[in-house]
């Protein structure tokens, strides 16, 4: 692993540089491709991007090992909330995402991301009813299975109720 010196770079060399720690094979799985995604976001395009990137072994629509579906929010540096590029109120948030858990029956990624410039309050607030949404499904699922809140559940309920429907958090 090359070490990287920062001190005299600017985003756009870190971020070539980053990049070409990660293997070929590495871009195949989903959490390194967002990462990179990432990456590749915070370069500046003034300095462009590196014409050696790896191709992936296989199209990127294979490359998922299950079936998942995503919803992406942005807060913008303005206040305003993105679901799935829609404008939204946070206080709405939490309803549509439970909606959202219900219409799939598949691991549910939810990606959150903010502009630099963002209020730190309102990312929080955000990061609150999205965590409040799956405490909620959560908690739903296990009141329907065990009669029981979710918080009273032993390891092997909790386990359970966990795997009936995957739910993922990522902040970017």
């Amino acid at each position: 692993m090359n070490k990287l010196q920062t001190t005299d770079l600017y985003k756009a060399e870190v971020s070539s540089e980053l990049l070409k720690l990660f293997e070929e094979e590495d871009y195949d799985l989903e959490f390194y491709r967002n990462g990179i995604l990432v990456l590749i976001a915070w370069i500046d395009l003034s300095s462009g991007i590196p014409d050696n990137l790896p191709v992936p072994s296989t199209p990127l629509e294979t490359a998922v090992k299950e079936p998942c579906d995503e919803v992406s929010i942005l807060i913008t540096e303005n206040g305003t909330l993105l679901v799935d590029n829609k404008v939204s109120q946070v206080e709405k948030l939490e309803s549509n995402i439970l909606k959202f858990i219900d219409s799939t029956n598949s691991t549910v990624f939810i990606i959150l991301s903010s502009d630099r410039q963002a209020t730190y309050k309102f990312y929080l607030e955000v990061t609150d009813k999205i965590v409040s949404a799956r405490k909620v499904y959560r908690n739903e699922l296990s009141m329907r299975e065990y009669d029981k809140a979710y918080e009273d559940l032993n390891e092997e309920q909790i386990i359970f109720i966990r795997n009936q429907r995957k739910i993922n958090f990522s902040e970017y």
